[in-house]
């Protein structure tokens, strides 16, 4: 018997399904090891920070299970999540089970027979510089877990943990929601205008040196109005140009999380959850990635399923390639679905209304990034009125390219046709006052995005990380925002007091994570980096009780 371990039991069915007999499939569920809550629990005297762990006691029966079979197993194929949290669970398992000689390493990015049979045809060994960046990453958040937290009990009123990337989210809810409180709305014009062309009309805005056409100065305002009313209009340019546009990238998890926040309200966490069942149905590839990349195979089928669906025009003549802007490991592929164009290969009838909505969005996600460029002619003419210029734009699509998969609200804007040199008559000419809006606080997907851009945390984790925030009471959500509650704000500013230019700071925890990503590629040591954070932590925490010791007893 040849025993196959992974980390969910929801896979087990769809795995047993893609291997020949003489396989059995079992399940960890999850991580099997834990530092216990009581305690420091890392060993930081002999310098070597290392994590003192236990067998988790809700593990028990599950690794009593995986110890018996495993004993009767000729070989042992230990089939984690390829990331450093599943590279650290079969590091456990390996240890538990102890039996070197029998312990295969293999990983897959999809869940179907082509791709599970050739990772236990070509297995690997454990990689124990990824173990080394988990177990880092484990010490460093219990470091501040256990040292920082406390100094919130007792101070704050329901102020009950910080964290290391957690903390960070608080502080950029808290800095926006400041933002908005101190909003002053300010007032500013636009002024369209009307030109008659036959029967059709020519709308278009005065010109200014605001990108957006904005006019800040009342006084100005009307200087540029009775400008454009007492003038003979002209045209002086008529430039149409053939543009393109090409497709978004296909999804990586923030992109995935981002697209369902837009397209169906759901949270970070509900389109994780959902992704993890779609996955383990081997419908899609693995959800929890930060690439963009497609397999050659990926893409000879995205190739095939384009031709056929829609017409060889629709099929890139060059290969769409897409690069990250930020940093990125890019271990794995993109999230896509496994197959497309197979009849039979599922029964749509077997998912739920939402695994359908989230898998029909990752096959229009993939399909269309692989898809040719959009046309559209865009015409800009420029009407001279005295000494103002007004500014008409409209756009055509020639070419519906990618969007005939991906939909994007985009219509149409037809001018009447109109030449250099031709005189119009205004039609009509008025201002439009507007006011200033506010920052819009953070949701999902703008959160997401901001986290992302700045490079803190990992996308797999931003999910859980929210919900720590609203469980924690520290934010709320009120519709698809988020919003600081009085707890919140409380330990905002406590942290911020305190550790400010330390692990509140975004830069400095983006930093933390290339560490990690240092550590995974065997460039830093783990105990190199735990022990740089630990000597200012511990520092930072110390003069704090210092400070506090002396008010009491001053």
């Amino acid at each position: 018997m040849k025993l196959v371990i992974v980390e969910s039991p929801g896979k087990i069915k769809t795995i047993t399904g893609c291997l020949p007999d003489g396989f059995e499939v079992l399940a960890s569920v999850g991580h099997i090891t834990e530092i216990p809550k009581k305690g420091l629990n890392i060993k930081i005297d002999d310098g070597t920070f290392d994590p003192i762990v236990r067998l988790a006691p809700s593990k028990s029966k599950v690794v009593s299970l995986i110890k018996n079979r495993a004993a009767q197993a000729d070989e042992i194929f230990l089939c984690t999540d390829s990331d450093r949290e599943g590279e650290r669970i079969s590091f456990d398992l390996a240890h538990i089970i102890k039996a070197p000689d029998k312990i295969r390493r293999a990983s897959f990015q999809e869940i179907t027979k082509k791709a599970v049979r050739n990772a236990i045809g070509n297995p690997g060994k454990i990689d124990r510089c990824m173990v080394e960046s988990q177990v880092a990453r484990q010490v460093l958040d219990r470091l501040i877990g256990y040292l920082v937290s406390p100094m919130l009990w007792g101070r704050i009123e329901g102020g009950k943990s910080a964290g290391r990337v957690q903390s960070v989210a608080l502080r950029l809810i808290a800095e926006r929601e400041l933002e908005v409180r101190g909003f002053t709305s300010e007032d500013y014009w636009t002024i369209p205008v009307m030109f008659g062309v036959g029967n059709e009309v020519l709308e278009g805005l005065v010109k200014t040196k605001d990108k957006d056409n904005k006019i800040l100065d009342k006084v100005e305002m009307f200087h540029l109005l009775e400008e454009v009313k007492s003038s003979t209009p002209i045209v002086t340019v008529v430039d149409k140009k053939l543009k393109s546009k090409g497709p978004y990238p296909p999804f990586d998890t923030a992109g995935l999380q981002k697209a369902a926040s837009a397209a169906f309200g759901w949270t970070g966490k509900k389109t994780m959850d959902i992704a993890q069942k779609v996955y383990e149905l081997g419908l899609i590839s693995y959800h929890r990635t930060d690439s963009f990349a497609v397999s050659d195979d990926a893409y000879v089928m995205a190739s095939r399923y384009i031709k056929e669906q829609f017409g060889d025009e629709y099929l890139p003549k060059e290969r769409k390639l897409y690069k990250k802007k930020s940093k990125s490991q890019e271990a794995h592929e993109c999230i896509r679905p496994t197959h497309l164009g197979e009849k039979g290969f599922f029964d749509p009838a077997s998912l739920s209304e939402d695994q359908r909505k989230l898998y029909d969005l990752v096959v229009a996600g993939f399909v269309a990034s692989q898809m040719e460029d959009m046309r559209y002619e865009k015409t800009v003419i420029i009407v001279q009125c005295g000494e103002v210029e007004v500014i008409v734009e409209g756009a055509i699509q020639k070419f519906d390219g990618w969007t005939r998969v991906w939909k994007v609200k985009s219509e149409d804007t037809f001018l009447p046709p109109v030449n250099k040199g031709d005189e119009l008559k205004i039609q009509e000419v008025k201002s439009k006052e507007h006011k200033t809006k506010p920052p819009s606080r953070y949701n999902d997907r703008s959160l997401v995005s901001k986290m992302e851009k700045e490079g803190v945390g990992r996308p797999s984790t931003w999910a859980s990380l929210v919900e720590n925030l609203i469980k924690r009471r520290y934010i709320i959500r009120n519709g698809k925002n988020f919003e600081l509650t009085s707890v919140g704000e409380h330990v905002f500013e406590f942290l911020m007091e305190r550790f400010s230019g330390f692990f509140m700071d975004i830069k400095f925890t983006s930093e933390v994570e290339d560490q990690l990503d240092e550590i995974s590629q065997g460039n830093l040591t783990r105990t190199d980096v735990v022990k740089k954070f630990y000597d200012e932590l511990s520092k930072l925490v110390y003069k704090d009780r210092d400070r506090m010791l002396a008010g009491i007893f001053s």
